[in-house]
């Protein structure tokens, strides 16, 4: 697929299968490993940082190795305590009988995280949600289309919270709320996606949302699929009815680069609705690429959505992140992830 050698692109798939390995099968112990792994570190903060692999990394080099640093010790730590600090969230939320879904914030593989999403089902929820979390310390920043963002300082970490009432760009719905939540399963305490919505999720808010996928993204796609024996057929189907073969295909064409035996059947013309470099990482899909994942998604929800609520989820659609961050991506710019110090 790629003839031409490249060395970044070489690491990521070093980076990428020993964490594979590591996510599915376990400890394993391989001294040359521990060397490269640590060299990369040392040489290439600003690629492990820029697609969310230092919690990862540091897991793989601590557990296997009994090896840290100050950096993977101070995110791994920073980790735990947002971990900490949404079960005991989800504790309170299941008191006051609060229906809520932790989304997008932990999965298959510990992923450097911004902030927690939580998922309310309705106003009456987030109405009970904002009161437990000022009654547990919390204060609010700001109140935007999409969220309400609440934070708290725990063991000199800052923890942000984004309560959303719907999985959205904008107002411009991309997954249906009551799909999540009606197969949410409860990971002690915390409520989390089905494995099937947690790739799904995946997928449409790396390409229609963020429109950036990181060696995070990827490793999780691919340690979720292994461990929970995701059957694709079925997969595609769930895909398809959500309106999100597009970006399913994506993520399962980026993959090939270290599966090549697992999607041998992928159609070469995914060359041209995919990824505009394929050995730079974070990836960046083409602009048409995310333009008819909305063109796609937009017809399956004329099916069933009035042609008035589906065109004003549109033309909201450019201030979700901003017109600015939208404008950034066309021109090929990289994508705003936090840094060392937030």
């Amino acid at each position: 697929m790629i003839t031409k050698f490249n060395k970044n692109l070489i690491k990521c798939i070093f980076i990428y299968n020993n964490l594979k390995d590591f996510y599915i099968k376990g400890y394993h112990k391989d001294e040359k490993v521990r060397d490269i792994m640590i060299s990369i570190l040392n040489s290439d903060i600003e690629l492990l940082r820029c697609n969310k692999l230092l919690v990862s990394l540091g897991e793989f080099l601590i557990k296997n190795y009994l090896y840290t640093n100050e950096i993977l010790s101070q995110r791994v730590r920073r980790y735990e305590i947002y971990h900490q600090e949404t079960y005991r969230i989800f504790q309170e939320f299941g008191e006051r009988g609060v229906k809520a879904l932790c989304i997008k914030t932990f999965t298959s593989i510990p992923k450097d995280i911004a902030d927690i999403d939580i998922l309310l089902y309705d106003d009456e929820d987030l109405k009970i949600a904002e009161k437990s979390l000022i009654e547990m310390g919390y204060k609010k920043r700001k109140k935007g289309l999409e969220q309400h963002l609440w934070t708290i300082i725990k063991n000199n970490v800052i923890i942000d919270i984004e309560l959303h009432t719907n999985v959205a760009a904008a107002s411009y719905i991309y997954y249906p709320k009551a799909v999540l939540f009606d197969r949410s399963e409860k990971l002690d305490t915390i409520v989390v996606p089905s494995p099937i919505d947690s790739i799904l999720l995946l997928v449409a808010h790396a390409v229609m949302k963020d429109f950036f996928i990181t060696l995070a993204d990827l490793l999780d796609f691919e340690v979720t699929l292994k461990k929970h024996k995701i059957d694709f057929k079925r997969l595609n189907n769930e895909a398809a009815s959500l309106g999100l073969t597009l970006p399913l295909q994506v993520f399962r064409y980026a993959s090939s680069l270290f599966n090549p035996d697992d999607y041998k059947e992928l159609d070469n013309i995914l060359n041209f609705f995919s990824i505009t470099k394929l050995n730079e990482f974070p990836l960046r899909p083409n602009m048409h690429t995310v333009l008819l994942s909305y063109l796609f998604m937009t017809t399956k929800k004329l099916k069933h959505e009035s042609f008035r609520s589906v065109l004003s989820q549109i033309i909201h659609l450019p201030t979700g992140k901003g017109i600015d961050y939208f404008v950034k991506f066309a021109f090929g710019g990289k994508p705003p992830i936090k840094g060392l110090s937030e």
